[in-house]
């Protein structure tokens, strides 16, 4: 099986730390990404790990979608959601991610 490519928005808030403890507890390294390197690698040098960061403006569609690839997890604890998860979204779905999900039966067309 393909290994994929975690990326792990949000990884300093509550809820991110806690999915990025979980991720590690299971042997998966992920890609930090976030608005401030700085506090992503102390993240990192607390829980006595080296993990690749990536610092972008998560609300930025532009700067989600150079960072992401169609085979990558995208994991995103930001939030709210309603407010800052579009981008994610949008960044996603332009990687190739919408394709991936209609072939493996995820994603099928709304029935009205």
């Amino acid at each position: 099986m393909e290994q994929r490519r975690i990326l792990l928005l949000g990884a300093t808030g509550y809820t991110g730390q806690r999915v990025l403890r979980e991720l590690l507890a299971r042997g998966q390294a992920p890609t930090l990404v976030g608005r401030t390197r700085t506090k992503m690698l102390a993240l990192a040098d607390r829980l006595e790990v080296e993990l690749p960061v990536a610092e972008v403006k998560v609300t930025s569609t532009a700067d989600l979608a150079r960072l992401l690839e169609p085979s990558d997890v995208v994991l995103s604890t930001v939030g709210p959601f309603l407010q800052l998860g579009m981008a994610t979204v949008t960044a996603a779905a332009q990687a190739g991610a919408l394709p991936r999900l209609r072939r493996g039966g995820i994603l099928r067309p709304a029935r009205l």
